[in-house]
């Protein structure tokens, strides 16, 4: 399948230009163990974003160079958007205590979408898979879905597209880290979603105990019946996930939304860098986030590829203002946009 990303004529359209938004904070909740989501609004134009697309938060303090990188969850009329986040490090835990009405600044948004739906017969499915805060996009993805199916019931439109089944499945580690687990639940049927978690511990209908690639492997009919899947979260589990789904159905189409360290956002750094599967490197911000699978070198994609990266910092700058990406923990690498710190 070409790797390009159209935009479907009854999607939401006329997207914002990207640019510096300024933003004052509306609401922040917590929704698990280091896990918030905040709600931002753009005093400066308005703000309209595809599924899959992100943003760059410049955080208030000089101690902190680079801007971080987070997927949009929701976007809410013509100015406000959510994010959410996990406390990893000292910049969000900064975030973490910004105030309502507080100012900052948001560059965005970034990044190329999730593609329109393929067009297929009514029965088939359109796998989400989200792991840990990657769910976002995808959480985004159904809020947009839903907004659209709205739109064409009101103009009494039906496409091919209206036969797809989204069936979302959405994995963390426990039933504490199943952040938005009710937003999910108010765009899907109890039959369009699982929450599966590695120990097991969230035992409702819906449940599953185990990893979401375990989960592909023994119920083989929903990858087999798949028009699409698009998957966000942690490297190794997206590798995984990738891998079960072309063992089960080679010709599938499956779309990936990469969280990688990124410094800049627009393709100036390089340090977001990933190779392909021809061995070139793949700039994440202006190429992805969202890529087809076919395109990432699997073998090799572990987050922590030898790609040069070269950052020059001021004189005056202390040793812990930052921290190369290369040198992150691993634990901090597998939720979300790893840049979060």
């Amino acid at each position: 399948m070409p790797d390009n990303h159209p935009i479907s004529p009854k999607a939401p359209s006329l997207l914002s230009p990207v640019q510096d938004h300024h933003c004052r904070v509306i609401a922040q909740r917590n929704c698990g163990p280091n896990l918030w989501v905040i709600t931002l609004e753009s005093t400066s134009g308005r703000f309209a974003c595809r599924a899959g697309q992100f943003v760059m938060l410049d955080l208030p303090e000089r101690r902190f160079f680079f801007r971080r990188p987070f997927s949009v969850l929701k976007v809410s009329g013509e100015h406000r958007f959510e994010i959410l986040y996990k406390v990893v490090g000292q910049g969000t835990e900064m975030m973490k205590g910004f105030q309502i009405g507080q100012s900052l600044n948001v560059l965005g948004p970034l990044g190329k979408p999730f593609p329109k739906m393929p067009d297929a017969e009514a029965g088939k499915y359109l796998l989400l898979l989200g792991g840990g805060i990657g769910i976002a996009p995808l959480a985004c993805w159904l809020a947009e879905n839903q907004e659209l199916a709205e739109t064409q019931e009101k103009k009494q439109e039906t496409t091919a597209a209206n036969h797809l089944t989204p069936l979302c499945v959405f994995g963390a580690r426990n039933a504490s880290e199943l952040s938005i687990r009710p937003e999910l639940e108010a765009y899907l049927d109890l039959t369009q979603r699982v929450f599966a978690t590695d120990d097991g511990s969230y035992t409702g209908p819906d449940g599953f105990s185990g990893r979401i690639d375990q989960w592909l492997l023994k119920q083989p009919e929903y990858a087999k019946n798949a028009a699409a899947a698009y998957i966000c979260g942690p490297m190794p589990m997206m590798r995984a996930c990738v891998l079960a789904l072309k063992q089960l159905n080679p010709l599938l189409s499956v779309f990936v939304s990469l969280e990688n360290h990124m410094p800049c956002g627009t393709g100036v750094c390089s340090g977001c860098a990933v190779f392909s599967s021809d061995s070139l490197p793949i700039k994440v911000c202006v190429e992805g986030p969202v890529l087809n699978a076919e395109r990432i070198d699997w073998e090799n994609a572990d987050g922590r590829q030898d790609i040069q990266i070269r950052c020059t910092l001021s004189e005056s700058a202390t040793p812990d203002a930052y921290t190369s990406p290369l040198e992150i923990s691993n634990a901090e690498s597998q939720e979300g946009f790893s840049c979060q710190r």
